[in-house]
């Protein structure tokens, strides 16, 4: 038989089933975004590891050189050297098909022959093959009559609209070339997607790509082991100069690496939600056990045990906890579909080109949003059980004396906060450690410190109200004022919430507007040049325009000066490297801001062909995540091996956040053989018809050279957009956190309201009409909406001083200019306003039409 003191505890929460379904949708909503955010990040590596298994197959090792490949001799002179190891030559290259833009391929060169040890070709039936009996997908390539054949997926087929025999105009890294559907590949398996990988021959894919006597890499299988190693040493010792080895493994986890501060952030942003959530747990049970007192008042005079009260708090903690947690299962499901989409864009815009096929609905993923959920409430319902749980029955059935104590806590809470403030926040900010720990365990700080500070605050504000108001006018006003200080225990805990909460947008909007204005003035600073020429027609990441093409350009009227950018990944011990290079004319160099560094010496070591140590300039981001500083040396990968590479600078770049390389391009083409340039940037002389040039430009695109020309205007227009969807996953995570704070509000406010029905049934009955008590309970919540949205303004922004000053530093190595945006601070202190006025609506026209001999009747 269930006990009597857990039967009114469960009426309780069924009597007020707007409060506790508020509760429950709080913390649905909190542990909701952790698990889509988790769910979708785990999807996006997922992705990468199944894509990179479908490309290296059973490979454990890879032979590499520079960005151009290495001659395809080095393959026959190791097969023929009779080195003892299974060995396959790969051609490999990012393509994008012509008419879908943003819709991009790894293509995949193999040798059919070669294949059979890495199990690239194992892949069952292959639909629409002349030589699919010989051996599958193999047999298919070693059969190919036709050059320019290809394999694509099934998903890939259905995404694009084609089948067996279909013709696709692709956009290669230099130029554009067409290939035939040759087969559809089976639909991707458990350990390896398939959906954005294209197969070919290699000798059809030298051609295509104009890769004649070069490959991409050379595939190894290794065994385990001392034979393995032994394996290795000897490999490496047959290896030319220029050349290294690889495991396939470090390949993964260098690209896990770049993506891994961008997790972290979206992980902490969704915890934010979950924090707010559980918040809302701690505010219903808190008001749960003050409404109750007289009732556990009465319980603990029959006879029920200080323990049996705790227990019975905490077993309403997990069932609210648990239901809110199975339907934030749900919601997270559903929203880490829509979320998915966002973490792949940003990730293809900023970091590397990845497919994410499907949702991977991780089991330790939803697990940990489970935990999560129900620790988090049962955690946040200690405070509420211990409270009435301690309290003695005399004392639980007098409500001066819970708000006699609340009024001496506050000073001891004030001091508390601003303990944190002033003491932990500044130690975790200047912890010496690289991690972002201490600053989230910072930011933690902060919204406690803030928290425990807003009660005495709100006395202080609250009697500041009655100082200025006129003697004997606006009664209302004072009364709701009152009220709001008489009930701290309640209208504290409601203003601490909703400052909480308003802080948060305050602080995430501003360091977004902060970091969009540095990069905003950092574009300003470095599209020097009045128009850019890059690959056009959706080209793939990486591509190329051939150099015939700067001369053509320089000679066009008007023209002063033309600038070749060339760019390529390099590899370092470290993980690659994105390299570029240019001649740095004046115009170039006062586009770049030295951080670090002396300007003369580092533009005069730059294009010093004869140094012998080569200078370079790093980004502040690469700088930070490196440890590099001026004077430092750096080894790069190079087409002739390993060469050193001296920092003579530190330059500001947004550009990436895992950082850059930049040097003089007689250096660069010294150093690796890549023909074509990545963008283009020009310089008119004055009185030039820019207008008239761009449609000259234009006029040079070809079906083989689609050009995209742009003005300056057009290209900060576009590098903003690229800004803003980078942020539109944070903007959905703040939007979300918003939207679970406003529920905790108003159940928070609403339970408030209704817990006064008593005191307004006495105002009723001394005379004041029902007008005057929806008017003073609407002041009352206006005026804890004030409170709250004015606290917000000040905790907001010291939040997005930590976000913009360490955060961002840490995360990524930018420094970013502290901005404030006034219409932030402004939408905060409205929202505040509306929120609580929103929360008190209901229960001031209900006050207002409940009969006072009805509200006064004892329970």
């Amino acid at each position: 038989m269930i006990p009597l003191h857990v039967r009114a505890g469960w009426r309780h929460l069924i009597r007020h089933r707007w409060l506790t379904l508020l509760s429950v949708v709080g913390i649905a909503l909190g542990v909701g975004v952790v698990i889509a955010v988790d769910l979708a990040s785990t999807s996006a590596r997922l992705a990468l590891k199944t894509s990179m298994a479908a490309v290296v197959g059973e490979a454990t090792h890879q032979i590499l050189a520079g960005p151009e490949g290495l001659p395809e001799t080095v393959y026959r002179d190791l097969r023929l050297g009779g080195v003892a190891m299974p060995l396959a030559p790969i051609i490999e290259a990012t393509v994008s098909v012509a008419d879908r833009p943003g819709q991009s391929f790894r293509l995949l060169g193999v040798d059919g022959t070669a294949e059979f040890a890495f199990g690239r070709g194992r892949m069952g039936r292959v639909d629409g093959n002349p030589g699919e009996e010989s051996g599958g997908l193999l047999g298919a390539i070693r059969g190919v009559t036709q050059p320019g054949q290809v394999w694509i997926s099934a998903q890939a087929a259905a995404a694009l609209g084609v089948t067996s025999g279909d013709r696709l105009a692709l956009r290669l890294p230099l130029g554009q070339g067409t290939v035939t559907v040759a087969g559809i590949l089976p639909d991707s398996g458990a350990d390896r997607d398939l959906s954005g990988l294209m197969l070919m021959d290699i000798a059809a894919a030298q051609e295509l790509l104009a890769m004649q006597g070069r490959i991409s890499r050379i595939d190894a299988r290794l065994p385990e082991g001392a034979t393995g190693e032994a394996a290795l040493a000897a490999l490496q010792a047959r290896l030319l100069p220029g050349l290294r080895v690889e495991t396939t493994g470090s390949r993964v986890r260098a690209m896990e690496g770049m993506t891994r501060a961008f997790e972290f952030n979206l992980m902490a942003m969704s915890l934010l939600a979950l924090v707010v959530g559980l918040y809302l747990i701690y505010n219903t049970l808190s008001f749960a056990v003050v409404q109750r007192r007289p009732l556990l008042g009465v319980l603990r005079t029959v006879g029920v045990t200080r323990a049996q009260v705790f227990r019975a708090i905490l077993i309403e903690a997990l069932l609210l906890g648990a239901a809110g947690t199975l339907l934030g299962l749900v919601l997270g499901t559903a929203l880490a579909q829509f979320l998915v989409g966002l973490v792949g864009r940003t990730i293809n815009d900023i970091y590397y080109t990845l497919q994410i096929s499907q949702l991977a609905l991780s089991p330790w993923g939803l697990t940990k949003g489970v935990l999560l959920g129900l620790s988090g409430s049962v955690l946040t319902a200690l405070p509420a059980a211990w409270e009435a749980a301690r309290t003695p029955p005399r004392r639980v059935l007098n409500r001066s004396d819970l708000e006699a104590r609340t009024r001496r806590l506050v000073p001891r809470l004030a001091a508390l906060g601003l303990l944190l403030a002033a003491v932990v926040l500044p130690a975790l900010l200047v912890w010496p450690s690289r991690s972002l720990l201490p600053v989230y365990a910072g930011l933690v700080a902060l919204v406690l410190a803030a928290s425990l500070v807003v009660p005495a605050l709100t006395v202080g504000l609250m009697g500041l109200l009655m100082r200025v108001l006129p003697a004997g006018r606006a009664l209302l006003l004072r009364m709701a004022a009152r009220g709001v200080v008489r009930s701290l225990s309640r209208t504290g805990l409601a203003i601490a919430a909703l400052t909480v909460a308003l802080s948060t947008a305050v602080g995430v909007g501003t360091m977004i507007h902060s970091f969009r204005d540095s990069v905003s003035t950092w574009l300003e600073r470095t599209l020097s040049a009045q128009i850019y020429v890059s690959p056009g027609g959706g080209a793939p990441r990486g591509a190329r325009l051939p150099d015939s093409l700067l001369p053509t350009l320089a000679a066009l009227p008007g023209m002063a000066d033309v600038v070749g950018i060339r760019a390529a990944p390099i590899d370092t011990p470290d993980g690659p490297i994105g390299v570029s290079a240019a001649t740095f004319r004046p115009l170039l160099r006062g586009a770049l801001q030295l951080l670090d560094g002396d300007p003369t010496r580092a533009f005069a070591a730059l294009a010093d062909e004869a140094r012998e140590v080569p200078a370079v300039l790093a980004s502040e981001p690469l700088a930070w995540h490196r440890q590099l500083k001026v004077g430092d040396r750096l080894q790069l990968a190079t087409d002739r091996g390993w060469r050193s590479f001296e920092v003579v600078g530190i330059y500001q770049d947004f550009g990436s956040d895992q950082g850059h390389l930049l040097m003089d391009e007689r250096v660069f083409l010294q150093h690796w053989r890549r023909p074509g340039v990545t963008g283009i940037g020009l310089y008119l002389a004055p009185g030039a018809d820019e207008a008239a040039l761009v449609s000259q430009i234009q006029a040079l695109a070809t079906s083989d050279m689609p050009l995209s020309v742009m003005r300056t205007a057009g290209i900060l227009a576009f590098s903003l957009q690229i800004f803003d969807r980078t942020f539109a996953v944070t903007g959905v995570l703040r939007l979300l956190t918003l939207i679970v704070s406003l529920v905790g509000v108003t159940s928070a406010l609403m339970a408030l309201q209704l817990e006064r029905t008593r005191e307004c049934a006495v105002l009723r009955a001394l005379g004041m009409t029902p007008g005057q008590v929806r008017r003073w309970v609407t002041l009352q919540t206006a005026l804890m909406g004030t409170v709250a949205g004015l606290l917000a303004v000040p905790v907001g922004l010291a939040l997005a001083a930590v976000l913009t000053g360490a955060v961002n530093q840490r995360a990524f190595g930018w420094t970013i200019a502290f901005k404030v945006a006034p219409e932030l601070l402004l939408q905060a202190l409205i929202l505040a306003v509306l929120a609580a006025l929103i929360a008190g609506a209901y229960p001031a026209w209900r006050m207002g039409r409940t009969p006072p001999a009805l509200a006064l009747r004892e329970n």
